[in-house]
């Protein structure tokens, strides 16, 4: 059993909701027939038809029921049933603005998990390269003393390579008192 899916039910539960939520009809302002006609021209220009279809449905249909309570010169109904037609615009505007709301977010949300996967690489980057330096570091010392036995090995290889030098000619020195 569908308790919801009559039109009227489905008007008079959106009117407890507006009620409930703490909308509620102070007295609808004069002009609300137009200002509903107004957004909904550009509502039905601007927004997914799926995403406010029924709120579109709703004015729609309070709009052309103050049509004839117009006709039939009611008006004290008249204002009650474009401000009804002025709230389900405002509910298709809601839901126009929650819906760009969502994506804005879920964009955010998007590009947060972009920045956070660069975060991870980064810092994994960073982890090795501290690594490496450590490392190096760490064969610092191992690698002097290689240096200097390699140093001292080539200076003996070059030593043995190279022919002696002879000694340089000492000068003749004169015995004789400088003759």
């Amino acid at each position: 059993m569908r308790i919801l899916s009559s039109p009227r039910t489905l008007t008079l539960s959106g009117i407890f909701l507006l009620a409930g939520a703490g909308i509620g009809f102070a007295g609808p302002a004069p002009g609300d027939g137009e200002k509903a006609k107004t957004k909904l021209a550009q509502i039905a220009k601007s927004a997914p038809a799926n995403l406010v279809k029924q709120p579109v449905a709703q004015a729609r249909k309070a709009l052309e029921r103050v049509q004839s309570v117009g006709d039939a010169k009611d008006k004290q109904h008249q204002p009650m049933l474009e401000g009804l037609a002025w709230q389900w615009t405002k509910v298709a505007a809601d839901l126009i603005r929650a819906a760009a709301a969502e994506d804005r977010a879920r964009s955010a949300e998007e590009e947060l998990a972009t920045l956070r996967t660069k975060l991870v690489r980064a810092q994994a980057l960073l982890e090795q390269t501290i690594a490496r330096r450590d490392r190096a570091k760490a064969q610092l010392p191992q690698t002097d003393r290689a240096g200097t036995a390699a140093s001292a090995a080539k200076q003996r290889v070059d030593a043995k390579a190279l022919p002696a030098k002879p000694a340089p000619a000492k000068p003749a020195s004169t015995k004789a008192g400088g003759q």
